[in-house]
Parts: C-alpha cells; structure tokens; sequence
C-alpha cells in the first residue's frame, strides 16, 4: 500500500499550543491575542525497554488534544512508517509492511499499537506521532528504543553432582544455561546464601548454531564442611538470570553420607562407651576393699525400723512370726562390717 502524508510536519516536541478560533479549532498564533490557547499533548508514551523473542509488545500512546481535534496517530520504526490511525477515515487503521513488525489489528486502536511474533529484527527505534486537524495539523511525538532478547528454553542444568557427600569430600560441579541473547547471570547458592568468589570459577561462554547466542557455565568447587549441612542435607541451587525478563533457578539436595545414630528421645547423636563386658561383679579402685568385692546386687541389705507404726500394712497385733523374722534381720544389719554397710 501506498503510504500517503498529507499533514505537514510543523513541531517535534510534546506539547505544540496555537490559539483556537471559535470553532475551537487550533489556528496560527497570528490569530488574535484574545483567541483562546488550545495544545495538543503527549502525555505517555508506553513502550517496553525489552522484549522477548516469539513474544509480544504492547505500545501506548496517550495523548490529551485539548481544544484540538484529533486527525492522526502514526507509528513508526527506525523512521519508517508502520502503523497510521485516522479518525475520520472509513478505514481508520493501516498497517504498512516492516521487517521485524507484525501488528495484531484487533488489539490495536488509535491509542494502542500491539506487536506479536517478535524476532531479532523487532529492534529498534519506535515513535509515536499525534497530529490535529486541519489547518495548522498541530504534531507532537515522543520515541523509546525496543531490545529483543532470546530468552534460555530451559532452566539451568547441573552436571557433577552426586547424591550423598562425606565432610572432607570434594565438590565440582556445573551450572549451564541453554543459549541465550544476551548472556545470562549465573550464581550459585548454598543453603540460599550466596557463594563467595572462592567457591566459584568463571564464567564460561560457548557458541550455539547461532552466531549470536551463547550458554553460559559457572563451575561450583569447595570441599565439604559440618557447617554446610543442615539437619544432615546440603541444598545446592544456580539461579540464571537475565533482567528483567527472565530469572529460573535449580535446586539439588544432597545427604550426608557418614550420619551418627541419634537418639530417638533427644535427636542429638548416641555416645558410645566401651565394653567392659559383665557387670555382676565389678573390682573396686583401692584394694582395701577386696572383701566387700564378693557380696552380690541380689544381697541388697534394707535397713527396717522395728517401731510398728512405720508398717501402715500391720493393723493390731504383729503375730510373732513377723516379729522374729524383723528382728533376726535387725541383728544381721548390726553385724555387718562398717566398711560394707558404707559402701
């Protein structure tokens, strides 16, 4: 289609005023001092810094014509003219071939412009131009610059790991993010706390089949410490990002291998003893007392009050069974040597 302009360029700022006449439409400032003052007036201009590629761009434009009435909306792409709304026409949008532009008619108005199927060529340079009417077709304009990136197809990937790691035992592993325009940023956390430049070595860059995507590699190396596991689990992760579109990340758990028995009250690891075998009979430190070593647990002497009030089990008379038996073991206490009966 052949692209025709009929509206002469007169300002390229934001905001243009002329005095209006009493139709209320713009005229030349030679029109009179006490002709009212209309502007035509960019107020946004909504147009992403980044975009992905496959995806889709979403420009606005807002604008307020005051007392002015609208003629055209025009977009453009590096200077070239894309995209033209006009109000009074039967068809009011045009489209016009662009490499890199592909305008989604049926989300776009004479405020919206909507791209979809973006590519690498999408790039560039975008402006938007209102105009007023007829005769002075009053135009303001305002422009943002688009980037394309290629975003990763997949969350990074780690390479070296195995499941279950020894304190003292040595970690290498990568992180990679799939190709990518531009790079990705790679990091590497421990249990969500970031790693230190030594744990760390690179980044590298490696070509894809195309000449202007790269995967990106991050190599993780330490050896393990007690410190960097939590409840005997070490959680490994490498986040990729690419702001602000893009930002994926991947977690590895890893185990102790050596883990203590714990107690099953307390959590906390058993304490081992050694074995020092049978205890029934155990020898005493100081030899002086080697004949207390033969008496045995069984052979646990009770020390019995005879007074029958301390026997609530015994009501009225004791029979003199229980009394002999009482006091016979009354007179085999008191015969005990002091050494034993001390021990």
């Amino acid at each position: 289609m052949k692209q025709e302009d009929a509206s002469p360029k007169v300002s390229d700022t934001s905001a243009v005023c002329g005095l209006s006449d009493i139709r209320g439409r713009i005229t030349s400032p030679e029109g009179g001092s006490n002709a009212p003052v209309s502007c035509v007036r960019l107020l946004e201009l909504q147009v992403p810094a980044q975009a992905a590629e496959g995806g889709e761009a979403i420009l606005g434009c807002q604008f307020d014509m005051e007392r002015d009435i609208l003629y055209s909306v025009k977009w453009y792409k590096d200077g070239r003219e894309f995209y033209r709304y006009v109000h009074d026409s039967q068809r009011p949008i045009n489209h016009f071939a662009t490499p890199g532009v592909m305008v989604d008619v049926r989300r776009s108005s004479s405020t919206v412009v909507t791209l979809v199927h973006l590519t690498r060529e999408s790039a560039g340079l975008y402006r938007c131009e209102v105009s007023g009417e007829a005769p002075l077709f009053a135009t303001v304009h305002e422009e943002k610059y688009i980037t394309i990136y290629l975003l990763p197809e997949t969350k990074p990937i780690l390479t070296g790991l195995k499941e279950k790691y020894n304190v003292g035992d040595r970690i290498r592993a990568n992180c990679t993010s799939s190709g990518s325009r531009p790079e990705a940023q790679l990091k590497w956390l421990i249990n969500n706390k970031l790693v230190g430049k030594n744990y760390i070595r690179g980044p590298w860059y490696r070509a894809t089949m195309r000449d202007d995507v790269t995967e990106t590699i991050l190599e993780l190396k330490f050896t393990v410490g007690s410190h960097h596991f939590n409840f005997d689990t070490m959680e490994l992760k490498c986040q990729a990002t690419i702001a602000p579109l893009y930002q994926q990340e991947t977690v590895y758990q890893v185990l102790r291998k050596d883990i203590p028995p714990l107690d099953s009250f307390t959590e906390h690891p058993l304490k081992t003893f050694p074995d020092f075998g049978t205890t029934r009979k155990l020898p005493f430190e100081d030899e002086t007392h080697a004949a207390g070593t033969g008496l045995h647990l069984d052979k646990l002497l009770i020390l019995i009050d005879l007074k029958t009030s301390d026997f609530p089990f015994v009501s009225g008379t004791m029979n003199r069974t229980k009394k002999n038996a009482i006091a016979q073991n009354a007179v085999y206490i008191q015969n005990v040597p002091a050494d034993v009966s001390t021990a």
